[in-house]
């Protein structure tokens, strides 16, 4: 009997842990990358994550930074006046 408690008591803890090892914290300028064996299987958005189908051992979460992408516009363009209008229609 107390060789089945034991089993038991082995078991739930394992069981909790592999649990604790699949809730991932995602912060809110990052973004999870799921890999598995290596090979990029899933991204997840900010926030608490829960990967229970993807907690095994061969499956790692990374975070990986969202970048941040500024481009030039090209030259501001110019406020058209009325008159500027007319003008351009005139010589067109």
């Amino acid at each position: 009997m107390t060789v089945l408690i034991t089993v038991v008591v082995v078991l739930v803890v394992l069981v909790l842990i592999t649990l604790a090892m699949a809730v991932r914290i995602v912060r809110q300028y990052e973004r999870g990358v799921l890999f598995r064996f290596g090979r990029l299987i899933g991204t997840g958005e900010p926030g608490l994550r829960f990967l229970a189908r993807e907690a095994t051992a061969a499956a790692t979460a990374r975070p990986a930074p969202k970048p941040v992408s500024a481009f030039d516009l090209g030259k501001p363009a110019g406020v058209a006046a009325p008159d500027e209008v007319a003008e351009a229609k005139r010589f067109a």
